[in-house]
């Protein structure tokens, strides 16, 4: 707890500081101000009140930056997911591997459905931003990201492995001189450093796009402060400011394109990764890195494809940007991204699941989107339903599988079976079918995951045995995404996805 109240101390410090107008460094005199919001971590929005919500909904213009005829416009551009085994360089098992990010994925699903509670709880207009629940009890050794996104920023290039992140809006990064810094294994930016940086003022149009992430200080002619909070007590404070970000061409050739990014001075929590500078936000948001890539990209969209999970520690898997990120060729299927709860997610329809070939009767109920939904997500391994939905996927599973149940990993629980008597056992197919009549019909090893020898486990969870409440949507994780392209263009507003070996894109 004592940690955690320093934590608390120093955000609302950094808060105060800006209320006042004093730089984010200048504050050894504040030490005993606040002293009621310290006592207790829940009166934590109370102390910081609308500062503390995080995703804005504003939209802006197409770009931040206007029009560019830069070599990226023509061919687009190319990164990569880099998995944290990878690197890390872990040297566990893939059964240990799975295990760990099954306690990861649950993790991840808690923090959104922290999140999604928040949003309910606050759906009048004058308050419909307040996001995370600053209350929910999380253990920090499983937090940490599933995939990073090399990220090289400022003149010359300091290059950064932050955390890619389809559910987040804000690139942003540690920065020197540092309030609070929490410990990494990556670089820190030094602003000073870099001859193209610069801070973004207060009346600038980025700086409106943060919306109440922007703290209440920011006047005209001032910088540009901004607050995001996490559903676990993680924050990140700092000025939102100028910089290039470089990337490579299809064509390999480097492009420095200019970005807006939260230079954070405070940031501390148990979100963020030992092996991370920084979080890459891919979410719908204006400040995201799609949409700000958007004034210099033919359609402003992009697209990964997740290597299977075995070989994600010696393989990354492609992100494209930009044309580069057309999918092409039979099979593709396409469904629209439907606005939810959640600006930032990436919603989609879901009008039914087929178990075995046969339609399952769930409710329509169980997928609306105006309540809490479905999304695709690049930051959760396993897929979650709703719990009247997983009932019945489960219980259908159970009826066609006459191998005997065991107990899943420590992280469960899981439907888990016995295959020692059926080495070549097949499960029951499975499908998803989306608005447009498009239908995701995934191989086994992309719903039923090996966890030891001869036990095999459906990698859908019930999102509600999270301690999560009905407003959580239900989650279309990366162990099923694996060896599809998944485009996501936010032009025509629509997700595609298509079979692929990803390892070979």
């Amino acid at each position: 707890m004592l940690a955690f109240s320093n934590q608390i101390l120093l955000l609302l410090l950094a808060v105060n500081a800006y209320l006042v107008g004093k730089p984010l460094l200048q504050l050894a005199e504040a030490t005993t101000r606040f002293p009621r919001c310290i006592a207790n971590a829940s009166t934590l929005q109370e102390c910081i009140g609308s500062a503390a919500a995080v995703h804005a909904t504003e939209s802006f213009g197409s770009s931040l930056f206007g029009t560019s005829t830069t070599p990226a416009r023509q061919v687009g551009m190319r990164s990569e997911f880099i998995h944290r085994d990878k690197l890390s360089g872990s040297t566990a098992t893939t059964f240990q591997r799975l295990q760990q990010a099954i306690r990861r994925s649950n993790s991840r699903a808690l923090r959104i459905g922290s999140r999604a509670r928040a949003f309910s709880t606050n759906s009048t207009a004058a308050t419909s931003r307040l996001l995370y629940d600053f209350t929910t009890p999380l253990e920090s050794d499983q937090f940490q990201p599933e995939y990073l996104m090399q990220l090289q920023l400022g003149t010359p290039v300091t290059t950064f492995h932050a955390i890619a992140d389809t559910g987040s809006d804000l690139v942003w990064v540690q920065c020197l001189p540092c309030l609070q810094c929490y410990k990494t294994n990556d670089s820190i930016f030094d602003p000073s450093n870099s001859s193209s940086y610069s801070q973004i003022s207060c009346s600038s149009q980025a700086c409106q796009a943060l919306g109440s992430n922007q703290l209440p200080a920011c006047s005209n002619g001032s910088s540009c402060p901004y607050l995001y909070g996490f559903g676990d007590k993680s924050v990140t404070i700092g000025d939102l400011s100028n910089d290039t970000v470089t990337m490579n061409t299809t064509t390999g050739v480097s492009v420095s394109l200019p970005i807006a990014f939260g230079c954070g001075h405070n940031n501390s929590g148990i979100s963020f990764s030992n092996d991370s500078g920084g979080i890459v936000g891919l979410g719908r948001g204006p400040l995201s890195l799609i949409s700000q890539l958007s004034s210099v990209l033919v359609q402003e969209q992009f697209s990964y494809c997740m290597v299977a999970f075995e070989v994600s520690i010696k393989t990354n898997s492609p992100v494209l940007f930009g044309s580069a990120a057309a999918l092409s060729g039979l099979d593709i299927l396409t469904t629209p991204i439907l606005d939810g709860p959640i600006p930032s997610f990436y919603y989609v329809g879901i009008t039914g699941i087929d178990v075995g070939g046969s339609p399952l009767q769930i409710p329509g109920s169980s997928f609306n989107s105006s309540s809490a939904g479905t999304i695709f997500d690049s930051g959760t391994s396993l897929t979650y339903l709703e719990a009247n939905a997983y009932a019945i996927v489960k219980s259908t599973f159970a009826s066609l599988i006459s191998l005997p149940t065991v107990g899943g990993p420590e992280s469960g629980p899981l439907l888990c079976y016995d295959t020692s008597s059926q080495p070549n056992f097949q499960p029951p197919s499975f499908t998803i079918h989306f608005l447009n009549g498009s239908s995701l019909s995934p191989p086994p090893a992309n719903y039923f995951i090996s966890v030891a020898s001869s036990i095999l486990c459906l990698a859908i969870g019930n999102v509600s045995n999270l301690q999560n409440g009905p407003s959580t949507p239900s989650i279309l994780g990366n162990i099923l995404q694996q060896n599809y392209h998944i485009l996501y263009d936010l032009s025509a507003s629509q997700i595609s996805f298509q079979p692929a070996t990803c390892d070979a894109l």
